[in-house]
């Protein structure tokens, strides 16, 4: 069973492959880069270089947000275009939550953040107890300084993005002490062992993943509108 991970939700792109719970290859492109470009470059270097097939791969399984608006839909859509010349099943995972699969090992609660627009995050808490991330709070949308009550008196443990201009605020803020995780994996392998867990449990895996905002987009607040997103595909 070959999983392809992709990742357009955070600000880096991200693919992977990984084969029975191991991580095969895994890109990270440049945050300036058209996502769907720099995707399909990244998996096609990755394919030739470890000598893997399109049509090896059963399974693709992309982020779904919260994140980036456009780089959601981009990488949803090339996840579909990838699987309609491969016939691999798609599904997907929630950003936050790949994130929190991204991160080492901790004692305690660890925090997943992405940027949502200038001064608020998307953030959700998690315990990594083996195996996927249980979660335990979230996901919420906040002002990026209000990550300093999610501690709850424990030391507060981030991983992502969205949060470095304010960090110094953070820890003052903070009851106990704050710590930045580095991530273990790209998003994208996280990705790809979380959809190798849940196939191993027989969970489901959709076949009709839609993107996850959580709050309005960018254009909705800028232009007016309902606030209400649709799904890329079903959903």
């Amino acid at each position: 069973m070959l999983i392809l991970g992709i990742d357009g939700a955070l600000s880096e792109p991200s693919v992977a492959v990984a084969r029975e719970g191991l991580v095969l290859f895994s890109k990270v492109g440049s945050p300036k880069a058209s996502i769907s470009r720099d995707v399909l470059r990244m998996v096609s270097e990755g394919f030739r270089e470890y000598s893997i097939s399109a049509e090896d791969i059963s399974h693709i399984c992309v982020t779904r947000g919260p994140g980036s608006f456009t780089g959601i839909r981009a990488a949803m859509a090339t996840a579909y275009g990838l699987a309609d010349a491969t016939g691999a099943r798609v599904g997907a995972v929630g950003t936050l939550e790949a994130l929190a699969m991204a991160a080492p090992a901790v004692d305690g609660p660890i925090t997943a953040v992405s940027k949502a627009r200038k001064g608020i995050v998307y953030s959700a808490t998690y315990r990594k107890t083996g195996g996927a991330p249980e979660l335990v709070h979230g996901p919420v949308e906040a002002p990026v300084e209000n990550l300093a009550g999610q501690g709850g008196g424990l030391p507060l443990v981030l991983i992502g993005e969205g949060f470095e201009e304010e960090i110094a605020k953070i820890r003052k803020n903070a009851e106990g002490a704050v710590d930045i995780a580095q991530k273990a994996m790209p998003i994208a392998a996280a990705a790809a062992m979380l959809a190798f867990w849940r196939l191993e449990k027989g969970e489901s895996f959709g076949q009709s993943p839609s993107p996850e905002y959580i709050g309005r987009s960018q254009a909705e607040l800028t232009q007016g509108g309902s606030g209400k997103t649709q799904p890329l595909y079903g959903g």
